[in-house]
């Protein structure tokens, strides 16, 4: 069975304009993730898990205004393919927003569904489905998607179970686009899974815009089968870096950022069935002049070949 792994990511990194400018991130997150069996549909659902730590002060500790906020995502994502080079994929995902004070003397949280994703990929470079076996296994993908404005982004302020931060809301109420370039290489049972990608953002109807996102990765993985069951064990980095949020054009301070994640994780395939996940640990970061300190990252999900 051939299994080719592409781990590629689009996390969100902003901040506030209203009366929290370094909160943590959790609306426009756009995760690709691992894609089983590349040449086969799918549908499935998978669950991501984002913490942050956020209002810290210049040297990295707590302060009285300190919050930790938990960003979890159950999604909604499918694969198909109208011809045996294009690839398009939807991402529907649904939000559980989560913040508490340090001191853990209140709660605030956000449920519902969040923005719909869209992207289209073309195979420019593929030798995996060929018939005659090659020493080297390449492909090469090349595309771009859609994020809708499918949630509200809406702030009350008579609300006070609402967090005055755009990150925090369901949607980012704005249209955005994305760039993807996924290259993978195999040798037998060793492969290498790299990509990189864009997200172009515009303003929503408040006048508020996300910073384009750039991100990148590169992933060592290894495919073996066990009595009809497939395992694949993977390992690599990823990079991402955040430019500055503008509020009506102007840009705000306490916003972007970078870091850069140590990833581990496998792939089990028992017939049509694929079970995964991963956990991303960061190794260095600065987002938000140092006021948000990101923690470990997991991502599980269960998918339908069809």
């Amino acid at each position: 069975m051939r299994k080719i792994a592409i781990l590629c990511f689009i996390l969100h990194i902003g901040t506030d304009a209203f009366a929290c400018e370094i909160c943590g991130c959790g609306v426009g997150n756009f995760y690709m993730g691992i894609t089983p069996q590349f040449n086969r549909h799918f549908i499935g659902v998978r669950y991501r898990r984002i913490a942050y730590q956020s209002h810290l002060a210049p040297d990295g500790k707590a302060t009285y205004l300190t919050t930790n906020e938990l960003f979890q995502t159950p999604e909604i994502w499918a694969r198909f393919y109208p011809t045996q080079r294009w690839q398009v994929m939807a991402f529907l995902p649904y939000h559980f927003n989560q913040q508490t004070d340090y001191h853990q003397t209140f709660t605030k949280t956000l449920a519902g569904w969040g923005e719909a994703t869209f992207l289209t990929n073309y195979r420019v470079v593929d030798n995996v489905a060929d018939t005659f076996p090659h020493r080297l296994r390449h492909n090469l993908l090349i595309g771009g998607g859609i994020k809708l404005p499918t949630s509200r982004f809406k702030f009350d302020a008579n609300d006070n179970r609402q967090v005055a931060n755009p990150n925090f809301q369901l949607g980012s109420g704005s249209t955005d686009f994305l760039a993807t370039l996924l290259y993978i290489i195999r040798a037998g049972k060793w492969g290498l899974s790299t990509d990189l990608n864009y997200k172009f953002n515009t303003a929503n109807l408040d006048g508020y815009r996300f910073g384009n996102r750039l991100n990148g990765q590169i992933t060592l993985f290894y495919a073996r089968n066990f009595r009809g069951i497939s395992v694949l064990p993977y390992a690599g980095v990823f990079g991402e870096f955040s430019y500055k949020d503008t509020h009506h054009g102007a840009e705000l301070t306490n916003t972007g950022g970078r870091a850069l994640f140590a990833v581990a994780g496998a792939e089990l395939y028992v017939g049509r069935i694929a079970i995964g996940g991963n956990v991303q640990q960061p190794l260095l970061q600065n987002l938000a002049n140092k006021a948000i300190q990101a923690h470990a990252r997991g991502v599980l999900h269960l998918t339908f070949m069809i």
